[in-house]
């Protein structure tokens, strides 16, 4: 069995050791995580990059000890077999199974055979190796004090959900198969002022508009409002729906949907919430929508068939 080219701590030498120390690091990818700590603005992205760290641990375990002991490449395949597969054992854990975080337990893989290559073997391709992934945390991470801003704000100005009139209000939004931005208009509904334009152009099915960084009870509310208008297609009216989703639809893949119809005037659309049955997308479903836990609001175009432009401002409760 060939010998590891950096020497693992005195401690490990105890097979015992070893196999407590696997145990540990496997611990945090089964514990659910407490919601609070889920939507946190800055604790979750980087709760999230907690997988570099702990598939590097495992991997230098599966390195130092066991079978796999000095066989570097073996480890690596191992390391991502085990990364992959705990994406899915931990589903009944109360976690979900998502790519990125696979993504991100390959990149504690990799860090580790840059290392071994580097210091251990001597060749500066593991140096390049490490600084190139290094570099994926900026990429992932520079968003989140804008992010954090934006959330906190919306926390400040609740019930209203989004006045985009904040400097950072732009960060919480995003889009799908459409661009979004947060543009000044010289005529929102309340005078000059910032709203949310959504783009869409065929082929695109189901483009849309969406935030999630917003206070998730509303109990205490029937209705979300929102203004709308449309500001460039062929004709003078564009259907769009306003999709609610809770958490627990984020595992049966249910929300609530209502559809509406915007034309060249700023409208105000009323969206009710109190007891409404989820929908599949094909059927309605017996669960009722959790007001006390709503998770996402997206606003879409369904099947477009020409390009078009709609102006989204003052979403609140009532």
């Amino acid at each position: 069995m060939p010998e590891p080219a950096i020497k693992p701590p005195t401690l490990l030498l105890k097979w015992q050791t070893w196999a407590f120390g696997l145990a540990i690091m496997l611990v945090p990818f089964f514990v659910p995580i407490p919601m609070v700590l889920r939507r946190h603005p800055v604790i979750a992205p980087l709760g999230d990059q907690l997988h570099v760290v702990l598939l590097a641990g495992v991997s230098l375990l599966v390195y130092w000890r066991g079978p796999l002991k000095g066989r570097l490449w073996a480890t690596a395949l191992a390391a991502a077999i085990i990364g992959g597969a705990i994406e899915f054992i931990q589903i009944p854990f109360g976690r979900q199974a998502a790519f990125m975080d696979f993504v991100l337990d390959l990149v504690g893989i990799g860090l580790v055979v840059g290392y071994v290559l580097w210091r251990g073997h001597g060749l500066r391709v593991g140096l390049g190796l490490i600084l190139a992934l290094l570099m994926i945390f900026p990429a992932r991470l520079y968003h989140v004090p804008f992010v954090a801003i934006a959330s906190y704000r919306g926390q400040e100005i609740f019930p209203l959900i989004a006045d985009l009139e904040g400097p950072r209000d732009h960060w919480i939004w995003g889009g799908n198969n459409a661009a979004v931005e947060v543009v000044t208009v010289p005529d929102s509904p309340t005078g000059p002022g910032r709203v949310v334009r959504l783009q869409a152009t065929p082929p695109a099915h189901w483009p849309s508009a969406e935030m999630r960084r917003f206070p998730h009870d509303w109990s205490a509310y029937q209705y979300l409002l929102l203004d709308v208008r449309l500001v460039g297609s062929p004709g003078d009216t564009q259907r769009f729906s306003v999709r609610l989703d809770d958490f627990a639809g984020r595992r049966d893949h249910t929300w609530i949907s209502t559809a509406n119809t915007a034309n060249t005037s700023w409208q105000t659309f009323r969206i009710p919430l109190r007891n409404r049955q989820v929908t599949d997308g094909t059927n309605m479903l017996d669960r009722i929508f959790d007001q006390t836990d709503v998770d996402r609001v997206l606003l879409y175009l369904p099947r477009p068939e020409a390009p078009a432009v709609l102006e989204i401002d003052n979403l609140r409760l009532e």
